[in-house]
């Protein structure tokens, strides 16, 4: 059984169907875990086009669901109708819809879910009312590209009817950080928040004072493992009663202001830390990581060419030497950088504890290895080399 779940569950989600149905006439058993693995997540244009005798028997099988608006109305309905009892996690892609009723996705609104996420232009309206009564044991929910009718005192409303709210997020905010601050302040008081992810377009001007101003007035988030908010600045760093609680941050960095590195020292429970580069970077040698002696993630991401990444191998070696838990290193820049073996020679050195590394920068591994001495991952269990330069959603938590 054991190997028949393990073979099923690594088939590419977008294998021929009908070939598992054909190895499923082997025996009931090889039938039995092939419709759990493959009905447990369903492409949803699938399983709503099925028979309403097969949607029914499989709907006690669905976990996750990702709804999608591609599907004639009669669709969506037929299927809010059936009952998933293992439903948790539900994924709405949506277009603007000009009334805010969100129908008919609203529902699909269940008292099991734990997990909301919105991909879309959002103006919902009456359905920030819908989602406390239908799902009131919500546990995580995360918005994105809301429109600018968006007010704080709704986001407030909302997640004051939602007591167990343990994750919240928006991707993409009109008005840019005039909008972080009033949000900051209005969910202040749900202490069982432990991520928080507040996230404007990275082309739009923000109010970095106001966001500094709103941390520094909030005593509560006791429970902020997880803090992601676009940085203009060094706004984390001026709240040290706030930083003290992080545990996983991603700074954005647009100007030359080393001072923003203040905040991840100011952090001592931090263990996971991302650096996305932006528009007017310095040179990343001035970064200062060596008090961090507990962090087990690194992952970085020079989004410009013009990044000056002008690191000596004694910062390299101080750097890595007082990271010895680091479990995790991306190193992502855009374009090839000399001094890339000399990064993989140091870790190598120092962080033995590696387990998983990400680059797309070309290095010469043969080469590499003959160096003395060369670097040895023992514990190293993930590798991937690629020339692609990823966007910064990629470091989201």
């Amino acid at each position: 059984m054991e190997l028949v779940l393990d073979i099923v569950g690594n088939l590419h989600p977008e294998n021929d169907r009908n070939t598992l149905a054909k190895c499923s006439r082997v025996n009931k058993k090889w039938a039995d875990v092939a419709s759990e693995v493959l009905w447990s997540h369903p492409q949803y244009t699938a399983f709503a086009r099925l028979s309403p005798a097969r949607k029914k028997y499989y709907a006690p099988l669905v976990k996750p669901l990702d709804v999608e608006e591609d599907l004639p109305r009669h669709l969506y309905v037929a299927t809010s109708r059936l009952q998933f009892p293992k439903l948790r996690t539900i994924t709405f892609t949506l277009k603007l819809r000009q009334n805010g009723t969100l129908i008919p996705f609203k529902q699909f609104f269940k008292p099991t879910l734990e997990v909301i996420r919105f991909n879309g232009l959002m103006e919902l309206g009456k359905i920030l009312h819908t989602i406390p009564v239908k799902c009131p044991d919500l546990k995580e929910l995360h918005l994105s590209r809301l429109s600018a009718h968006w007010r704080a005192h709704m986001i407030r409303d909302l997640v004051a009817k939602l007591p167990q709210l343990e994750a919240f997020s928006i991707n993409g905010m009109p008005g840019g950080n005039l909008l972080v601050a009033p949000i900051i302040a209005a969910i202040a008081d749900n202490h069982k928040i432990h991520t928080l992810s507040l996230k404007k377009n990275l082309t739009e001007t923000g109010a970095d004072q106001l966001v500094a101003q709103a941390l520094a007035r909030t005593t509560s988030f006791l429970g902020l493992k997880n803090l992601n908010i676009n940085l203009e600045g060094p706004v984390v760093a001026r709240v040290p009663h706030f930083a003290q609680h992080v545990r996983s941050l991603t700074l954005h960095i647009h100007y030359p202001d080393y001072k923003v590195f203040d905040a991840a020292e100011a952090m001592p429970k931090l263990q996971s830390l991302a650096i996305v580069h932006g528009r007017h970077p310095g040179p990343i040698s001035r970064m200062d990581l060596r008090k961090l002696h507990n962090l087990k993630s690194l992952r970085y991401l020079g989004l410009r060419a013009a990044n000056s990444v002008s690191l000596r191998p004694q910062d390299l070696t101080a750097l890595f030497y007082s990271l010895q838990q680091l479990k995790e290193f991306h190193w992502l820049v855009p374009t090839p950088n000399a001094p890339s073996a000399d990064i993989f020679i140091e870790l190598g050195r120092h962080s033995q504890s590696l387990r998983a590394l990400r680059t797309n920068q070309p290095f010469d591994l043969l080469s590499l290895y003959r160096s003395a001495p060369a670097p040895y991952f023992p514990q190293l269990e993930k590798m991937h080399l690629a020339r692609e330069l990823v966007s910064p959603d990629a470091f989201d938590a």
